[in-house]
């Protein structure tokens, strides 16, 4: 046998046994194998930062719950001691509370009664001044109605001493006479007592001059003089024609006149300006027939009160007996 003939041929199937065939010139074709296409091993990719992390915190679970267990521990030991302070303080405050509370209560109320009792007190009060003022109200009224009833009603006034009478109004009140008899002499007044603004009196024909009062001097007289149909004011400062007078009217009473005059009625030389006291106010001059007292002279102080119509109204009463 040739050495062609003593070849063998292996062949591999697909299963991967070999097969030994003899013969000589024989070709055997290989039969291609496929080779399936071996998955690639899987390359280690290292794990993200958090899960090594976790796997870190995983390994060691042990720990992990001893330390949970002691936190626990301290929370609840921090939570009974803080209910129990808790509970202490409250119970503390509710008991102070409480009692200030109730001291708030008294106070308020003590407060009240108080407010309540002075409200009362005003409210009488003001209910005593509103019937005061119904009653003043009344009053008010009354005496208008008697003051319109009253107003230009006249009063007549007597006096035998004197022997003189007179009207005047019923509103100046009563007239009070006073006859004064001295070592200087004799001397009267007169006033009404619900007008002080108005006075009359007089002097003796003696009586001094140094017992003359500077205050309303103008009743320091003796009545008036005519002669040859000029008028004198008849005073214990001078003789009987010294102080010439001109008079601003010439009132005709019942039986006679009376001057009424004011301070520019005294007719006085240049350096001369004496008006006796007179000032502001009116005067007038009457005389009478009297063993002591030859005249006397009124002052009206308040012509507002006594207008000048009204006082020559009662000059024009005046009787001389």
């Amino acid at each position: 046998m040739s050495k062609m003939d003593a070849i063998k041929v292996s062949v591999e199937n697909d299963s991967g046994e070999k097969k030994e065939t003899k013969g000589a010139k024989k070709v055997v074709k290989r039969k291609k194998v496929v080779k399936k296409p071996v998955a690639k091993a899987a390359t280690k990719v290292a794990p993200p930062k958090k899960q090594v992390a976790a796997q870190k915190d995983t390994a060691k679970p042990a720990k992990i719950k001893a330390g949970k267990k002691g936190i626990f521990s301290h929370l609840l030991v921090f939570a009974v001691t803080t209910a129990i302070v808790g509970g202490g303080i409250y119970y503390w405050q509710s008991g102070v509370g409480e009692e200030g509370i109730d001291k708030l209560r008294k106070d308020a109320r003590n407060t009240r009664i108080n407010l309540e009792s002075r409200l009362s007190d005003i409210k009488n009060k003001l209910q005593g001044m509103e019937s005061e003022n119904e009653e003043l109200k009344e009053t008010k009224k009354e005496l208008e109605e008697k003051t319109t009833l009253l107003d230009g009603a006249l009063k007549k006034y007597s006096n035998s001493d004197l022997k003189l009478s007179f009207h005047y109004p019923v509103l100046f009140g009563d007239v009070n006479v006073e006859i004064k008899e001295t070592e200087e002499g004799k001397k009267f007044s007169g006033t009404f007592s619900e007008n002080d603004q108005l006075v009359f009196g007089g002097v003796g024909d003696e009586y001094l001059t140094a017992s003359s009062s500077m205050n309303d001097q103008f009743l320091d007289t003796r009545g008036f003089k005519e002669k040859s149909g000029k008028y004198f004011y008849k005073t214990i400062h001078g003789s009987d024609t010294e102080y010439e007078i001109e008079p601003m009217r010439v009132v005709s009473t019942i039986n006679d006149v009376a001057l009424m005059l004011n301070k520019d009625g005294f007719v006085a030389e240049a350096d001369e300006a004496w008006d006796f006291g007179l000032g502001q106010n009116i005067g007038t001059l009457v005389n009478l027939e009297h063993d002591d007292f030859s005249g006397l002279a009124f002052i009206n102080k308040n012509t507002a009160k006594f207008p000048l119509a009204d006082y020559e109204e009662m000059l024009k009463s005046f009787e001389i007996k």
